[in-house]
């Protein structure tokens, strides 16, 4: 294979090997909504989730929640998404998170993906100077895509708590 060829492969990818890599991530793309809930307090919210491809393995993600009786906002983030297949022809492979949040704090997230599951853990946090305690030290989150329904469940580690259950919620495609 000549320089150019495997330049164009590279950079434009090859359209077999993109097209399966698009059918083993659809599920992750659409507006999602449903309920979840915090975990600790059982506090229950209204979530809309929207998860937008931009190009290739690049997706955007907009993630906001209210309170389901007064429709106050409580949290939003927002990011992107980057997911990088193991090998060519692979249904599988890793997965970058890096989000923002309203209350001072960035995050990257890296880990695996197959054609149900997303999982992702922190890998480094940053903070503005007005962040407040206690400050996150550690993410984890999992995605799964079961019976037309996107679940998942976040794990929070503090400087005040170790690693525990935070949130979970289960949310429908609506477009």
């Amino acid at each position: 294979m000549c320089i150019r060829d495997r330049y164009q492969r590279r950079v434009h990818g090859d359209n077999n090997i993109r097209n399966q890599f698009q059918q083993t991530i659809m599920f992750l793309q659409g507006v999602w909504r449903g309920l979840g809930k915090v975990i600790e307090g059982n506090l229950s919210y209204r979530e809309e989730l929207t998860i937008t491809q931009l190009k290739g393995n690049v997706f955007s993600m907009i993630q906001r929640t209210q309170h389901p009786e007064t429709g106050n906002a409580l949290h939003s983030e927002q990011g992107y998404i980057r997911l990088f297949p193991e090998s060519e022809g692979a249904n599988k492979g890793r997965a970058e998170f890096i989000i923002s949040h309203p209350f001072g704090v960035g995050e990257i997230e890296e880990g695996t993906y197959d054609e149900t599951t997303v999982r992702v853990e922190t890998t480094q946090l940053v903070r503005s100077a007005t962040a407040r305690e206690p400050y996150t030290t550690k993410l984890v989150r999992v995605f799964q895509f079961v019976d037309g329904r996107l679940s998942y469940k976040v794990q929070m580690a503090t400087t005040k708590q170790d690693l525990y259950d935070h949130l979970e919620a289960v949310l429908e495609r609506s477009t």
